[in-house]
């Protein structure tokens, strides 16, 4: 893909995500199932997706797939960068990529603090949790959602991708990354769709080893073929659909949608 391409999907993932996390805020809007499966949620979600406001319905529910998007785009453009240049050391390459997520997430996690003191006059639940999120270690402690809102978690999920492809990709063939996959594939689809370990593995790398997988996979064996902006992006929600087993959640919802109706008869 060309660099324009590249920044077009971009902007179509950062668009989908800024309305995701506007939309799911808002009076009525349906809870996401982004991090577990629960099938109230779903159900919730079709009952009124054509009875209320579509548009808010559509992204509080599936404007979370920008996010593979980005994963993907961080995969390739990794390959891209990387897989022609030698002595690649580890220091430098985690630290340039750390500086880079750093900076932002900490002014950010300043500001919204600020915001948070004068509006809802309190701050940071405490300043361990606020060092844990900014050094982008919230993620590994065992109740990794964040008290702040937004998509904070995602920087320290990016951080340990980073660190995966310089210790299973880089100068290495693309079997070691497939291997990692079905490992962490297998493990998630034996856990419970409502698990807290399927949970804490979605809030890390583990969880996002499929989209990444996939970038790295179309920029070393895919270079010469440009692929349609519509169906790259239309593919890599399909993935993460996929890979989030809502196939299995589907057959789960069909044969227990009659119990569902029946509680809340």
């Amino acid at each position: 893909m060309s660099s324009k391409e590249c920044n077009a999907l971009r902007g179509i993932a950062i668009m989908s995500i800024l309305l995701h996390n506007f939309c799911h805020d808002l009076p009525g809007a349906v809870p996401e199932n982004e991090f577990e499966y629960r099938a109230e949620n779903y159900m919730q979600f079709w009952s009124s997706v054509f009875h209320s406001d579509f548009f808010i319905q559509i992204f509080s529910y599936w404007g979370h797939l920008g996010v593979p998007v980005f994963v993907f785009l961080s995969g390739y453009g990794l390959v891209k960068k990387y897989d022609t240049q030698t002595n690649v050391g580890w220091v430098n390459f985690l630290f340039s990529h750390f500086k880079k997520l750093f900076i932002p997430l900490t002014i950010a996690t300043i500001v919204i603090n600020i915001i948070l003191r004068i509006t809802m006059k309190h701050w940071v639940e405490s300043w361990g949790h606020f060092w844990l999120q900014t050094t982008m270690l919230l993620n590994l402690s065992t109740t990794p959602t964040t008290h702040i809102p937004g998509a904070y978690w995602y920087f320290g999920m990016a951080l340990q991708l980073y660190a995966l492809y310089r210790l299973l990709v880089y100068n290495h063939s693309s079997k070691l990354i497939i291997i990692a996959l079905v490992i962490c594939e297998t493990i998630m689809i034996t856990l419970d769709h409502e698990s807290q370990t399927l949970v804490w593995m979605n809030h890390n790398a583990f969880g996002w080893l499929l989209p990444f997988s996939i970038g790295i996979l179309a920029a070393r064996h895919c270079p010469k073929h440009t692929i349609p902006l519509t169906i790259l992006g239309g593919g890599i929600s399909c993935f993460r659909f996929i890979y989030h087993r809502r196939l299995i959640h589907l057959l789960f919802m069909a044969t227990h949608s009659r119990d569902y109706y029946y509680h809340r008869s």
